[in-house]
C-alpha cells in the first residue's frame, strides 16, 4: 500500500493553502496571506515546504483562529514572533528563521472549521478539530501539553464569550 502524501491527506480534510510566513528586514516575521476573507474561525497549519513546492510533513504547528485567520496571524505577529510576550512565540520565530536559513518556505494551510446543531444551538467544533488534529499529526512545535489542554470547560468559556460580544 503506497503511503498518501500530506499535500493529498490536507485536500480529504478539507484544507487549502492560505498563504505563507515569510522573513521581513532585520528578521521580522510576517504573514503573506492569499485570501484572507475567505477564513473565519479555522483550523491552521504551518508547513514546511522545499525549493520545488513540495511539503515537507509532518507539520510544523496546527493552532486556530476563533475570528478570522488575519486577525490569529496579526497576534502571532504583534504579539508572539515580535512582541512583547510568550516565549512559546520567540521560540517559534527562532525556529522559523533557522528553516529559512536552510531554504524551506513555511506554507499556511488553514480550514473552516464545521459547526454542528448542538441543544438547539450552532456550535463550531474548533476547539475538537484542533485536537484530533494535533493527535493526528503529532507537530513538534505544539508541546505535548498543547495534546490535552483543550477541554470541556476552555470551550464553555469561549462560548460564552462569543455570546456576550
Amino acid at each position: 500500500m503506497s503511503e498518501i502524501c500530506l499535500e493529498q491527506q490536507l485536500a480529504a480534510l478539507n484544507f487549502a493553502l492560505a498563504g505563507k510566513i515569510i522573513g521581513g528586514p532585520n528578521g521580522k516575521i510576517s504573514f503573506d496571506l492569499i485570501d484572507e476573507a475567505r477564513y473565519g474561525t479555522c483550523v491552521y497549519m504551518w508547513i514546511k515546504q522545499d525549493r520545488h513546492g513540495v511539503l515537507v510533513g509532518p507539520p510544523c504547528y496546527i493552532g486556530i483562529a476563533g475570528d478570522t485567520l488575519r486577525k490569529r496571524c496579526d497576534q502571532h505577529d504583534r504579539i508572539g514572533f515580535n512582541g512583547r510576550t510568550r516565549q512559546k512565540g520567540w521560540e517559534h520565530a527562532r525556529e522559523i528563521r533557522q528553516l529559512q536559513s536552510a531554504g524551506y518556505e513555511i506554507a499556511v494551510w488553514a480550514k473552516e472549521c464545521d459547526v454542528v446543531g448542538l441543544l438547539g444551538e450552532e456550535v463550531s467544533l474548533a476547539l475538537l478539530e484542533e485536537m484530533a488534529l494535533i493527535w493526528k499529526f503529532q507537530p513538534p512545535w505544539n508541546k505535548p501539553a498543547d495534546r490535552k489542554r483543550k477541554t470541556y470547560s476552555s470551550s464553555v468559556r469561549r462560548w460564552e464569550l462569543k455570546q456576550n460580544e
